[in-house]
């Protein structure tokens, strides 16, 4: 507790701050802190797009925003478009704007009301928010509010041509690599306040055996608190990728159904056209 709070470096008190909000919430908050503590602690650390490169069929189609990580004048650089192979685009997207490229936000729409659907989200782009690029086409730059409004037309959309049953396979990459990172920092700080009661037990004199003893006792919870923290990132990211593995997997039932049922209508329509055209004929005949 000493080296707590006599170690005034900005890590040091980053760290205090940390172990101020949540160390003692663990050890003696009531449950309902406990409960909020940890839903803080179990955002989504999975980078999704890795799961869904992994699960997604090739032939939905969707609308998508792809996130380019280019910046101008601090505005997000994005590609709109349509596809029905998405896994196939978003590779060539990243062919051409590097493997930091990000797939934002993914609609999924049943392939005959694709056209119409990418026409309803391009009427809403303003011309002052396209984005000129050498030979690309359909970029666009936004601001926060841009964005939001963007991501807002195509959730709309969404509902409109899948009865609001609708997956926004959304990557927010910045935010989530943000929180996988805030974890390291943790156990890294961790890891340096392991290294200065390891330092101080190393040099303590005799006569500081009895706080000595103490310090291992902080030294044995601080290397626990580092394995939970461990165990917490690997528990969500694992928790994250079976979450959306089902979701696919429900959406891409309810469109394979929706496209077998367009089969079907096709050739109830085909055997009516060939059952009037029978009855023409024999009407002729007689």
């Amino acid at each position: 507790m000493h080296a707590l709070h006599n170690t005034h470096s900005p890590v040091a008190t980053e760290f205090r701050r940390w172990v101020y909000k949540y160390v003692f919430t663990l050890a003696y908050g009531n449950p309902g802190q406990k409960k909020k503590m940890v839903s803080t602690l179990c955002k989504v650390d999975k980078l999704f797009l890795e799961a869904f490169m992994k699960l997604v069929p090739n032939n939905l189609s969707c609308l998508y925003l792809v996130d380019t990580t280019m910046r101008e004048e601090g505005k997000k650089v994005l590609k709109f478009g349509r596809s029905k192979n998405v896994k196939e685009r978003f590779y060539k997207h990243s062919s051409v704007f590097g493997q930091k490229t990000k797939l934002d936000t993914v609609i999924f729409v049943p392939s005959d009301r694709l056209s119409e659907a990418e026409k309803r989200l391009k009427s809403t782009i303003r011309e002052s928010d396209r984005f000129s690029l050498e030979k690309q086409k359909e970029l666009i730059h936004l601001d926060a509010e841009g964005y939001k409004a963007i991501r807002a037309i195509m959730q709309t959309i969404a509902d409109k041509y899948n009865d609001s049953m609708a997956i926004q396979s959304e990557v927010h990459a910045r935010e989530m690599t943000d929180q996988e990172h805030e974890y390291k920092l943790r156990i890294k700080d961790l890891e340096r306040m392991i290294d200065v009661l390891e330092e101080r037990i190393q040099n303590a004199v005799a006569d500081e055996k009895a706080e000595a003893a103490a310090l291992l006792v902080k030294l044995t919870k601080q290397k626990g608190k580092v394995n939970v923290l461990r165990q917490k990132l690997k528990s969500n990211k694992e928790n994250m990728e079976l979450r959306h593995y089902l979701d696919l997997t429900k959406l891409t039932a309810t469109i394979k159904d929706k496209d077998l049922q367009l089969v079907d209508r096709a050739r109830v329509i085909a055997d009516l056209q060939a059952r009037i055209h029978e009855l023409e004929k024999n009407r002729r005949c007689r």
